[in-house]
C-alpha cells in the first residue's frame, strides 16, 4: 500500500512514499528552473529577455501603442495595456485573454460610439500580489479590476496622479498626487483620509516596504517614510529623488536623474553611483527590484544595468528603440510533484518497483535533471526518462 505526501517548499518539493511489503519509505525531490525573466515594452513590441544572460528569448509584435507591462508571479502571466485592449500572455509568450479597456473602464453612461472608439493613454498596471487583481491608473483615473476583467471601483482625482502604493498589511491603497496623498480602502473603495499638510513640494514617487510596514516616499528635496497611519519615521534631505523602491529587506533605493543611491533601514547611504556615466539621454527613468537578492535594474531610455547590493554592475542590456516599461517575472513558486504509479492503495511485491511521478511548473519550469529520489533517507540510484510533465525511474538497487 503507498501513501503520498506533498509539501511545498523553496526550492523543492518532498514527497514521500511508504511501502508496506518492504517497509521503506521513498522520498523524490525536484528543483524548479529558477530563472527570473525581464518583460520589456516598447511602442508596438514585447520582449522577454533572460535576466541571466541578457539575450532575448522572443519578441512580440504589439496591435497598438503599448502603454504599461506587469508581472503576475502567482499565476504565472504577463499583462499588457495598449491604448484599447488589456491583455494577458503566458511565460511562453501565448495571448491568453483581451479585454476592450473602454468596455471595461468606461463608464455606463459613455455613448455606444464613445465607448468603442476610446483610447486609453499613459495607463500603468500594478499587481496586488495578495489575490491576483489588477490596479490601472492613468493622469486622473484609478481603476481595480480582478484577474477576470471585471470592474471593482474607479476613483476620480482631481489633480494628476503620480503614482499608487498597495499597503497590504490594512488594505489600504495610497495615491500620490501634487502635494496630497489619498488612503482608499481596498475593499470598499471609499476614502478614509488625506494627508495634505505632510509635503509643502509635488510627491514624485511613493512605495510601501512590507518588511518595515511603512511607506517609502520622495518629493523634490527629501525621501521621508511613513507609517501605515501617516505618523513620520524617517525624512533625508535628497537633491531632486525621483524613483524609491523597496529591496525587500528593509533597504531602500532611490534614483534621481542620474544617480543611484542605497541606504539601509536606518536611512544611512550605504553607497551610490551612476549607472549610466551621465550620459544626457540615459538618464534613470525607472527602478525594478529582484526580490530574491534585493538588487535592482535602472532603466533608461534605451538601457538597462543591473547592479547587485553591493554596487557591481552585473550586467548592462542596450536596445535600439525606446524602453516603454519594465516587469520581472522572478519565479518564486515551487513546482508542483506527484507520484502516479504506485498509487495509493497499491499493494507493491517488488523491492524495485518503477516509480512514475507527474511534475508540473506554472512559473519557468522544472529542471527535470535534478529529480533525485532516496530511500530510508539514503540516495536511491535510479534511471530516469523525463518528458515535460511525466517521469518515469526504475531502481539500480533494492
Amino acid at each position: 500500500m503507498s501513501k503520498g505526501y506533498l509539501r511545498q517548499a523553496l526550492p523543492y518539493i518532498l514527497i514521500s512514499i511508504v511501502f508496506l511489503l518492504t517497509s521503506s519509505s521513498i522520498y523524490a525531490e525536484l528543483n524548479a528552473e529558477y530563472k527570473d525573466s525581464l518583460w520589456v515594452a516598447q511602442k508596438h513590441d514585447l520582449l522577454k529577455i533572460s535576466s541571466t544572460t541578457g539575450q532575448s528569448l522572443f519578441q512580440i509584435h504589439i496591435e497598438g501603442k503599448v502603454q504599461s507591462v506587469a508581472a503576475d508571479k502567482q499565476q504565472g502571466l504577463v499583462w499588457l495595456a495598449n491604448e484599447q485592449n488589456l491583455n494577458t500572455y503566458d511565460l511562453n509568450g501565448k495571448r491568453q485573454r483581451s479585454f476592450s479597456l473602454s468596455a471595461l473602464l468606461s463608464v455606463k453612461e459613455t455613448s455606444h460610439k464613445e465607448h468603442y472608439q476610446k483610447k486609453y493613454k499613459s495607463l500603468k498596471l500594478k499587481i496586488d500580489e495578495s489575490d491576483g487583481t489588477l490596479w490601472l491608473h492613468d493622469k486622473k483615473s484609478l481603476w481595480h479590476v480582478t484577474d477576470k476583467g471585471e470592474l471593482l471601483h474607479r476613483f476620480l482625482i482631481k489633480n494628476e496622479i503620480e503614482n499608487i502604493t498597495l499597503i497590504s498589511s490594512v488594505k489600504h491603497v495610497w495615491l500620490a498626487s501634487k502635494k496630497t496623498i489619498h488612503v482608499f480602502d481596498i475593499e470598499s473603495g471609499q476614502l478614509i483620509r488625506r494627508h495634505k499638510n505632510l509635503f509643502k513640494r509635488k510627491i514624485n514617487d511613493l512605495a510601501y516596504d512590507q518588511t518595515l510596514n511603512e511607506i517609502w516616499l520622495a518629493d523634490k528635496k527629501r525621501v521621508i517614510r511613513l507609517t501605515p497611519e501617516g505618523k513620520r519615521t524617517y525624512q533625508q534631505d535628497f537633491h531632486h529623488p525621483e524613483t524609491v523602491q523597496p529591496d525587500g529587506k528593509g533597504n531602500l533605493w532611490v534614483a534621481t536623474k542620474a544617480t543611484l543611491f542605497y541606504l539601509d533601514a536606518s536611512g544611512a547611504i550605504l553607497f551610490q553611483l551612476n549607472p549610466f556615466n551621465g550620459e544626457h539621454h540615459n538618464k534613470i527613468k525607472n527602478l525594478v527590484k529582484t526580490p530574491s537578492n534585493q538588487s535592482i535594474w535602472a532603466v533608461s531610455e534605451q538601457a538597462l544595468v543591473h547592479i547587485d547590493k553591493q554596487g557591481i554592475i552585473q550586467q548592462r542590456i542596450q536596445f535600439k528603440s525606446d524602453i516603454v516599461d519594465v516587469a520581472l517575472y522572478s519565479d518564486l513558486i515551487a513546482p508542483l510533484l506527484g507520484f502516479i504509479l504506485p498509487a495509493q492503495g497499491d499493494v507493491i511485491n517488488t523491492a524495485t518497483p518503477t516509480l512514475t511521478l507527474h511534475h508540473s511548473d506554472n512559473g519557468t519550469g522544472t529542471d527535470n535533471n535534478t529529480l533525485s529520489l532516496q530511500q530510508d533517507k539514503v540516495d536511491l540510484p535510479v534511471n530516469c526518462q523525463h518528458t515535460d510533465k511525466v517521469s518515469t525511474c526504475l531502481p539500480d538497487t533494492p
